[in-house]
């Protein structure tokens, strides 16, 4: 799927950049955060970055949900997930994420 892609040595480097000193959001932050050290690593670099993770924010202000997952946190805020949105697709679960976040910071 990825050949003819830029390949790591290329990507991480453009990614370190793009998030400057932003603060990125993510569901389930400890796991994207620990891939991205361990792979930019790999390549010699190092990852200085703040986080905010929705899924500790939902079990944190939602404890009685069965569990947190995206879909079951996103279902209780907002009734259904939104039309079109595939599961597990990236820019769809950063769609969720961002949404789930908006809600969440204002419970």
């Amino acid at each position: 799927m990825l050949e003819g892609y830029p390949g790591p040595e290329e990507v991480y480097p453009a990614f370190r950049d793009f998030i400057g000193g932003a603060t990125l959001v993510a569901h389930n932050a400890s796991f994207d955060i620990a891939f991205l050290a361990h792979e930019m690593g790999r390549l010699g670099m190092s990852l200085p970055i703040r986080y905010v993770c929705t899924l500790r924010l939902a079990r944190m202000r939602l404890p009685g949900l069965p569990d947190h997952r995206l879909e079951t946190v996103c279902r209780h805020l907002f009734g259904v997930l939104p039309g079109g949105i595939g599961r597990h697709r990236a820019l769809d679960d950063a769609r969720l994420t961002a949404r789930i976040w908006s809600a969440l910071a204002e419970y």
